[in-house]
């Protein structure tokens, strides 16, 4: 009966390779292991275990090889196919394979009483230990071959990546064994909480655990949705080690999210697209959620240097009495770049000063006027009529708003050329449409505009320009 059961696992392991050169699965590997195991307990419970031969024949230790190898078998039998009876739970101890509950065989007490039967109490004490060390590398086997592959699977571009919500089920599959391995061994068992809490706050395969949205920190949707989340379990983990502190895990998290997250979406978004708007206020906004979670200035620097100098969009105006005011966007968004600027310099007025940003928006707002100056305005007098004078007239306005708020020279020149006669309009009337004179051209009178007042007014700013200064000095408090 020893010698059968032998020859028949040879076929049973044969027939396996069939099946998976085949590509068939035509046998339940462990229905038929169990059978086998079953068969060996018989011929025991017939025969006994006693080998009158002398060559180490035993029918508990081939049903032994089938259900615990590892500790058998070295190296492993090129006949035994690889099947998990044993594995951990929660807490780390060994307990019989979930896979073996349909089949109704509890693989622990089989071993446990075959053991007991053969050495006793005391040799099932000797053999725990052993029997919970082989269980807990194969655990953690199972669990650095399913994260390697998922980590060699995102580095394909190709049909060969899996899918996004795949992925994310066998890391957190990943996550949960390594808390298990953990309560299996806590003294030795700090690597892998480090690898839980390396993967949560975004060093890990995937980068996006944890998210703004945009104030408040929450676990991605897509782990929500498998049962993850993320942030309670960082918590939970965080507790267990001890080695991070909060203000260290906060560290972690946001630069992660500003580095992997914000920072790439934020260069991704095209210029002056208004669609993308509403994209980058959010990515502004977890940006300022970042600092508040972790004060940090590069995260400001962020959203100071994207409102004052408008990389991606136009976001503050200056109004008709020279304050700052927010661009037409507000009609349709709740955002106020205007008050987000007040609170950064709040902040740190040093480093954000409301001189600074005068100064940058001024710039701007003038090199606006100028463009629009030179594309609408033709350079032939003849052919610019009353819309083109209505256009240089805001254009003069707005110049001088300009200019009240943050004097320069430089912002009136345009102005001061035009009204002088070396622009592209003519403002004064002419006699028999020939001779100057010093009056306001007909049209002026239309559009409420005086050009000589206008200039007197525009030299007037001119020669006060040091006291305009002074005046917008102590307006930013730098004075």
């Amino acid at each position: 009966m020893y010698f059968s059961l032998l020859a028949k696992r040879q076929i049973l392991r044969q027939q396996l390779i069939d099946d998976q050169r085949l590509q068939r699965p035509y046998t339940d590997t462990r229905r038929s292991i169990l059978r086998f195991v079953y068969a060996c307990l018989l011929g025991n419970k017939i025969f006994g275990d006693t080998d009158v031969r002398g060559k180490g024949h035993s029918f508990f230790r081939l049903a032994l090889e089938y259900l615990m190898p590892e500790l058998l078998t070295t190296p492993p039998d090129p006949d035994l196919p690889e099947q998990r009876w044993l594995t951990l739970n929660a807490h780390g101890q060994v307990i019989s394979h979930p896979d073996s509950k349909p089949y109704q065989f509890d693989a622990q007490a089989v071993i446990e009483k075959i053991i007991r039967d053969y050495a006793g109490q005391a040799g099932w004490l000797q053999v725990q230990p052993n029997l919970k060390e082989s269980v807990f590398l194969q655990y953690l086997a199972d669990t650095e071959r399913d994260y390697a592959a998922v980590r060699t699977g995102l580095e394909f571009t190709d049909v060969r990546r899996p899918q996004d919500l795949e992925a994310r089920r066998t890391v957190i599959s990943c996550l949960r064994r390594w808390v298990v391995c953990y309560h299996a061994y806590p003294d030795q068992g700090q690597e892998f909480l480090d690898n839980c809490i390396r993967e949560i706050t975004g060093d890990g395969l995937l980068r996006n655990w944890l998210y703004f949205n945009p104030m408040t920190l929450i676990t991605h949707p897509d782990s929500q949705a498998l049962g993850y989340d993320a942030r309670a379990e960082l918590a939970h983990i965080s507790g267990l080690t001890g080695k991070f502190s909060e203000d260290e895990l906060k560290r972690l998290i946001v630069e992660n999210l500003f580095d992997q997250r914000i920072l790439p979406a934020y260069e991704r978004i095209k210029r002056g697209d208004e669609t993308q708007r509403k994209d980058l206020i959010l990515l502004l906004l977890q940006a300022l959620s970042g600092y508040q979670m972790y004060p940090k200035l590069r995260y400001l620097d962020f959203v100071y240097r994207e409102l004052t100098e408008e990389i991606k969009f136009r976001w503050l105006d200056i109004s008709a009495v020279s304050t700052a005011v927010n661009g037409a966007y507000a009609a349709t968004s709740s955002f106020d770049a205007k008050t987000t600027l007040e609170e950064i310099n709040k902040i740190h007025p040093d480093r954000y000063r409301f001189m600074e940003m005068r100064e940058r928006l001024a710039t701007r707002r003038h090199a606006d006027q100028i463009e629009r100056y030179f594309l609408e305005i033709s350079e032939f007098r003849q052919e610019n009529r009353r819309p083109e004078r209505l256009i240089v007239i805001e254009i003069i306005r707005a110049l001088k708003a300009i200019f009240r708020h943050w004097p320069q020279e430089k912002f009136l020149q345009l102005a001061y050329d035009e009204l002088s006669g070396k622009g592209r309009i003519r403002w004064n009337a002419q006699f028999m449409g020939v001779f100057p004179l010093r009056g306001n051209h007909y049209e002026n009178s239309y559009l409420n505009f005086n050009y000589r007042f206008e200039l007197f007014e525009i030299k007037r700013l001119l020669a006060t320009h040091y006291d305009e200064m002074q005046r917008v000095l102590r307006e930013t408090g730098d004075l």
